[in-house]
């Protein structure tokens, strides 16, 4: 992670849907509370985070419930990048 503390102080980050293993082996970035918390206290970074994009379906439920472990996590804004208007309404409903 040393290269992302060299990038602590930018406005915006972005989470991936990648599981870290040594922080959480169960869920991936995204949805981890317990790697949004690394991002924060460990890393330093205090800016906007944001979700990697929902509708790329690397994630595992719908898109209602994956918005809300999202922002339980810690990340500050979803992405859906798409544009498919019925995929997008959950997200915004949740």
């Amino acid at each position: 992670f040393e290269p992302f503390r060299h990038l602590a102080d930018l406005p915006f980050g972005m989470t991936a849907h990648i599981v870290y293993t040594a922080l959480d082996a169960n869920n991936p970035a995204t949805i981890s509370p317990k790697v949004i918390q690394y991002i924060r206290n460990e890393i330093g970074f205090s800016g906007l985070l944001m979700s990697d994009d929902l509708s790329m379906k690397a994630l595992k439920g719908s898109f209602e419930e994956l918005t809300r472990q999202t922002l339980k996590a810690g990340c500050d804004l979803v992405l859906h990048c798409n544009g498919k208007m019925e995929e997008m309404r959950p997200i915004a409903a949740a």
